[in-house]
């Protein structure tokens, strides 16, 4: 019953496929993708609100 808990944690895979996405720049593919997950996922890449 914890799992709902770890919801948070969907936020992860978005992680996996950065390498993937960010051969040259992981910030810029990750943020276009999911803008909210990109600043946590890259906090130091400036937000792009």
């Amino acid at each position: 019953m914890r799992i709902d808990v770890h919801v948070p944690l969907a936020p992860a895979p978005i992680l996996a496929p950065s390498p993937v996405y960010g051969t040259a720049t992981p910030g810029e593919p990750v943020r276009r993708m999911t803008p909210p997950f990109g600043d946590l996922a890259h906090p130091a890449t400036p937000p792009r609100r």
